[in-house]
């Protein structure tokens, strides 16, 4: 189980802490103490005729070194939230580094199940959609139009007592029956005719073995 992890607050103040040591190692120590010695050294080789007296100047030390310490340790925040925050933006960079690659991922996985789900076609229903896909090609607009309105209505007829119908907009019967006969004669289109006791009906459907082509197709 991963742990949660720990507040800005602490991350902020381990950063710090790394900072602050680092920059007071052991030379710089020596560097701080070093600028406390020499005016003590200066007031005892003159036997305390200074102009300062002995406590002014312990005093005037501890004074710089209580500003160095403090200066360096404001310093130390800033550069551990410096840290913190570059370590965030790596870690953001990384995060959405790897949520792309998870994207792209799933697309890939995705594409994969699509292509599973089309049922495979036999060498039959590849030769047909062939067909259908040629003719279609060099079918007219008209033609074109009238197949897509007899996929949606399923048939098309007339009769003896009703004229052909039903019919796309734009259309008057003339034209819809000569597309009709181009499209029977390019096999998509079956006309059937009809004896219904002493009436007649013609009715015109697409043909089966081209139906699921043309559905796929328009």
């Amino acid at each position: 189980m991963q742990r949660p992890l720990p507040s800005y607050g602490k991350r902020l103040r381990r950063a710090s802490t790394i900072e602050y040591k680092a920059w007071w190692s052991g030379y710089r120590i020596i560097l701080a103490i070093s600028g406390l010695l020499p005016p003590l050294v200066m007031l005892l080789l003159r036997h305390l005729y200074s102009m300062l007296s002995f406590s002014e100047v312990i005093e005037s030390g501890l004074v710089g070194v209580v500003v160095t310490v403090a200066g360096t340790y404001l310093h130390s925040r800033r550069k551990g939230a410096e840290a913190l925050d570059a370590q965030w933006g790596q870690k953001s960079g990384q995060q959405e580094a790897e949520l792309a690659g998870k994207r792209l991922q799933i697309k890939s996985l995705q594409a994969e199940v699509n292509e599973l789900k089309i049922p495979k076609r036999t060498p039959r229903q590849v030769k047909d959609y062939e067909e259908v896909s040629a003719i279609l090609k060099d079918a007219d607009v008209k033609e074109i139009t009238i197949l897509d309105h007899l996929r949606k209505v399923e048939k098309m007829s007339k009769s003896d007592q009703s004229g052909l119908g039903p019919l796309p907009s734009n259309f008057d019967r003339q034209q819809a029956e000569y597309a009709l006969i181009g499209l029977v004669g390019k096999r998509l289109v079956v006309c059937d005719h009809l004896d219904l006791s002493g009436r007649w009906e013609v009715r015109w459907r697409i043909a089966d073995w081209a139906k699921p082509h043309v559905e796929e197709l328009l």
